[in-house]
C-alpha cells in the first residue's frame, strides 16, 4: 500500500468512528481475518477496520468515547498491537479488549505487561469462539 493510499485508509476509518454512536474497533493487518472478525460479529456492534496499528491509534484517538470494544492482533506493521492496546487502555481505562494471536500465551501476556484484563482469542479461531470470548469481554468489563 502505497503512503498515499495509507493515509486515505486511515481518513476513512476517523470518518466512520465519528459517524458511529456505539463502535467496536477490528485491527489486523490480514484483511480476510477483518472481514471474518467484523461479519461474525457485526449483527450486534457496528465496525471499524484498520489495517495497521497506526491507523489504529488514529481511530481510538479521534473518539475514544465512541468505542465499546477493542478487537486486535498483536502482530501488527508499523506499530504492534502492543502499543495500540496500551494508546487505548490510556485513552478508555474500561474499554473492553479482545486480543487475537498465534503466540503462545505465555508471551501474549508477557507482551502486554500491564495493559490490564483482556480476552484472549487464539489464532485460529472459529465465528462462535470468537462471539463466545467477545460477549464474555463486554459481560466483565
Amino acid at each position: 500500500m502505497s503512503g498515499e493510499d495509507a493515509t486515505d485508509a486511515r481518513d476513512d476509518a476517523v470518518r466512520d468512528v465519528r459517524d458511529r454512536p456505539a463502535t467496536v474497533l477490528v485491527v489486523d493487518d490480514e484483511p480476510a481475518i477483518r472481514r471474518f472478525v467484523a461479519r461474525a460479529i457485526a449483527k450486534d456492534l457496528d465496525i471499524v477496520e484498520a489495517g495497521d496499528g497506526r491507523s489504529a491509534i488514529e481511530v481510538v484517538r479521534a473518539d475514544s468515547a465512541r468505542l465499546v470494544l477493542l478487537v486486535c492482533d498483536l502482530s501488527l506493521p508499523d506499530v504492534g498491537g502492543e502499543e495500540v492496546i496500551r494508546i487505548a487502555r490510556a485513552l478508555r481505562p474500561n474499554l473492553a479488549i479482545v486480543v487475537m494471536t498465534g503466540w503462545d500465551p505465555g508471551s501474549a501476556a508477557d507482551a502486554l505487561g500491564d495493559a490490564g484484563p483482556v480476552g484472549w482469542l487464539a489464532k485460529p479461531f472459529t465465528a462462535a469462539r470468537l462471539r463466545e470470548v467477545v460477549d464474555a469481554t463486554l459481560a466483565g468489563r
